[in-house]
């Protein structure tokens, strides 16, 4: 859901792997259709970027004709632009205004990498991604993705050692009970 004073939403880059993940395997866990632009400068986008990721120039923004054909056909076509680099949020929010529908990708390259390093490169490797995909959704200690805590307690005891527990905490003396300020 968008707010009313954000042009376009944010999505970080385990949202973009799982968008990647469901585009490959044709299911509907993602837009129908995105492109993956890296607006770095050219020298670092060289240097390494997200596979398949279409280099746009960012100073192109200020030029009458600042449309390539990639963004063209994009944006006649009703793509999702998928966007990251170096004032990616100020890219995003000029295009979106232009009429495009734009996400920004938070994070950098390094941080990608780091993260998923199969995603960084020539091409992608859909195995090993999914791979490290499940691994960090499935894991305790997967970032945004923790399960809760609570939740996983309260399915882990059985509703009969639940009425045990509440029962021995309201059958404390009255000498130990807690003061509601303490």
């Amino acid at each position: 859901m968008l707010l009313a004073a954000d042009p376009y939403s944010a999505i970080d880059i385990d949202k973009l792997v799982g968008w990647l993940i469901a585009q490959a395997e044709q299911t509907n866990g993602c837009p129908e259709s995105f492109c993956i632009v890296d607006v770095n400068d050219h020298d670092v986008y060289l240097k390494g970027h997200i596979a398949n990721a279409y280099h746009y120039d960012r100073i192109m923004l200020a030029r009458l004709i600042y449309e390539t054909p990639v963004l063209a056909q994009a944006k006649a076509e009703g793509h999702l632009l998928v966007i990251y680099g170096r004032e990616a949020d100020r890219v995003a929010k000029v295009l979106f205004q232009r009429g495009f529908k734009t996400v920004l990708l938070k994070g950098n390259v390094a941080q990608f990498k780091e993260q998923y390093p199969c995603l960084v490169g020539p091409s992608l490797d859909f195995v090993k991604l999914k791979e490290i995909y499940e691994q960090k959704k499935n894991s305790v200690f997967g970032g945004r993705l923790w399960r809760s805590t609570s939740a996983s307690r309260l399915k882990s005891v059985t509703r009969d050692e639940r009425a045990e527990k509440s029962k021995n905490v309201n059958s404390r003396p009255s000498s130990q009970s807690r003061k509601p300020w303490l």
